[in-house]
């Protein structure tokens, strides 16, 4: 009797071990799990809790097929999102947690769409909601959405499993309940105590990621983003694909003709057969690289559309046909050579003022042969992630490249107007640079000339200090103990006609200050006293600006040479930056130069005159 009262206490306790460590659909439950840099120790309770919580996902096998074929199909997409985002891949089972990956779910609170968003929330993150789109139904909108909030709350409570538990409670709520000494933790443990959302959401990952992508899928979604002011029954035609499938994919759009304010991502369920033909119709594999530049077909035109007058006459003739293209979505016209803004504009039937505005240029400007000009108003988002700047490109340049609005490149980047560009730059184009990520700077192929021995000295003799301002070169405060955005303070006062500051940017060291200011690191280090420590972001450095001997102004015909300088320009300044270097205005270094536009060019010297 004793010996069948062991064995069934035997058998018992390996049903409860199958239960916890295993459960019932053969997964084994392990006792701790990593999220991102975070150990999370789950206790042998909880582990029971989570048991059951994927029992219960198990009931129905055709529910959990349908929610892992979903998965099989949106992962991807939501996947590639979390990397750009750095949000930990964990995050994709929350939102198969909140909706079952149906766009159209609505909660009881009125929480819309994939990740659960009610409309004040989306819109504070981002999305656009009104009588045309409901972007908390788009896979990428509402994706980019969750990670912003997601990034907000770890930023408060820098712990990714009260992160998560704030997507239920909200920050407030999770603050509430959590204890101070779990901010910041490398290692937590979970029990049966812990919130049964924090449970939830494990039992998702510790389940379906045992399943993921481990059946064939009927259906790839390829993302289309250039579909702005066309319809889902053009679109569906043009790729032979059935426009109620189109729809159901993406029921955010709400009216007919698809907005052309900003790039929107477009889902497309294609097959195996279908896919490359797809991709290939549509140019997709350019759309993460490149420009995406369709031809644009011109509509045919009467002869008393063309001449409309005796000047658009003599502009436009059979043998100067325009070539209109659309370029990022956009119609745009390529220059040729002799080409003026009014001819553009005539040729691309815009007003004139509209074509100046829609190009950020102005009358006087000069128009560049082969690239391209716009016909339409620029998007506010690239079809590209980012650029990375190379030699001699300006922001217009960059903006005009990728059809986006100068003001937009320099809100998504954080920067200020007239901020130089830093060749290897990486500049963002389609999303907000990421809250806390620094300016990255990448190397680029550039081909600088040795400097030359006459020309080393030469530049030697120009820099050395002169003995009447040695006394008022300043020793510059240690700024090891400083915050970075703090302002350095100065023992002694400078004298501005003589020094200009310079503030250390991400990326940039003293070589490379040095080929920006076109000095010598010697001098560098003797004007600002430096004692070899690596440079501080937001630190500020004093650049000896370069004075005009007798010999250089009678060159250059000037009287009193004293109050002159030579500025030579170097990669990314501009007649507003170099205005702000020394302090005078950009109409003054336009007259002082004869300059009739605000275009600097490379190597170009200008006449600086300090007072």
């Amino acid at each position: 009797m004793i010996k069948i009262k062991k064995l069934m206490k035997i058998f018992y306790l390996i049903l409860l071990w199958q239960l916890v460590f295993v459960g019932a659909y053969g997964i084994e439950i392990p006792n701790r799990v990593i999220i991102d840099n975070l150990e999370v120790i789950i206790s042998e309770d909880a582990q029971a809790e989570i048991g059951k919580i994927i029992q219960g996902l198990n009931k129905n096998p055709k529910y959990f097929d349908a929610k892992l074929e979903k998965m099989d199909l949106y992962f991807p997409i939501i996947e590639r999102i979390l990397k750009e985002q750095n949000i930990p891949d964990e995050f994709k089972y929350l939102c198969a947690m909140e909706s079952s990956l149906d766009p159209n779910a609505v909660s009881t609170s009125n929480a819309v769409g994939f990740w659960q968003f009610k409309k004040e929330s989306a819109i504070e993150v981002g999305m656009k909601i009104d009588h045309e789109v409901d972007d908390r139904k788009n896979i990428v909108a509402s994706t980019i959405g969750a990670c912003k909030y997601l990034k907000r709350s770890n930023l408060a409570l820098n712990n990714w499993i009260y992160t998560t538990l704030s997507y239920n409670l909200g920050l407030g709520g999770t603050k509430r309940t959590m204890e101070s000494s779990y901010v910041g933790v490398k290692q937590m443990t979970i029990d049966a105590t812990t919130n049964r959302y924090i449970l939830k959401f494990l039992a998702y990952k510790i389940l379906f990621s045992n399943y993921l992508y481990k059946n064939k899928r009927k259906y790839t979604l390829l993302e289309y983003n250039d579909g702005g002011g066309t319809g889902f029954h053009e679109l569906a035609n043009r790729i032979n694909i059935n426009r109620e499938t189109l729809e159901i994919y993406n029921s955010w759009l709400l009216v007919k003709t698809i907005p052309k304010d900003r790039p929107y991502s477009i889902i497309i369920p294609v097959d195996s057969v279908q896919k490359e033909k797809v991709i290939s119709i549509l140019g997709l594999q350019k759309i993460e690289n490149q420009v995406v530049v369709e031809p644009y077909q011109e509509p045919k035109r009467h002869w008393w559309e063309i001449f409309k007058s005796r000047d658009a006459e003599a502009d436009y003739n059979n043998t100067d046909v325009p070539i209109i293209f659309k370029n990022n979505g956009l119609k745009a016209i390529q220059a040729k050579k002799d080409d003026n803004s009014q001819k553009l504009a005539l040729q691309g039937k815009v007003k004139f003022k509209r074509f100046l505005k829609y190009n950020e240029i102005r009358s006087f400007d000069e128009i560049i042969p082969g690239k391209y000009y716009y016909l339409e108003k620029k998007l506010e988002s690239a079809h590209v992630l980012y650029h990375i700047v190379q030699n001699n490109e300006r922001i217009w340049d960059i903006a005009q490249q990728y059809g986006v609005t100068i003001e937009s490149i320099l809100q998504k980047n954080k920067m200020e107007e007239g901020e130089a560009l830093v060749v290897g730059r990486k500049l963002y184009l389609k999303y907000e640079r990421p809250e806390g990520e620094l300016v990255i700077i990448e190397k680029v192929n550039q081909s600088v000339l040795p400097e030359t021995r006459e020309e080393k000295q030469k530049t030697e003799d120009t820099i050395n200090t002169p003995k009447d301002i040695q006394n008022k070169t300043p020793n510059v405060v240690d700024s090891t103990n400083k915050s970075q955005n703090q302002e350095i303070e100065l023992t002694q006062t400078i004298d501005t006609n003589l020094f200009v500051f310079h503030e250390v940017m991400p990326g940039q060291s003293l070589f490379s200050i040095s080929k920006l200011y076109q000095t010598t690191l010697d001098s560098l280090i003797k004007w600002n006293d430096l004692d070899g420590t690596s440079l501080k972001l937001g630190q500020k450095l004093l650049i000896k600006k370069k004075i005009l001997n007798q010999s250089q102004a009678q060159e250059f015909d000037l009287n009193e040479p004293n109050e002159w300088i030579l500025h030579t320009v170097v990669e990314g300044e501009s007649l507003y930056k170099i205005s702000k270097i020394y302090g005078v205005t950009v109409s003054k270094i336009q007259n002082n130069n004869q300059k009739v536009d605000f275009k600097v060019s490379l190597g170009e010297v200008l006449k600086i005159k300090l007072k």
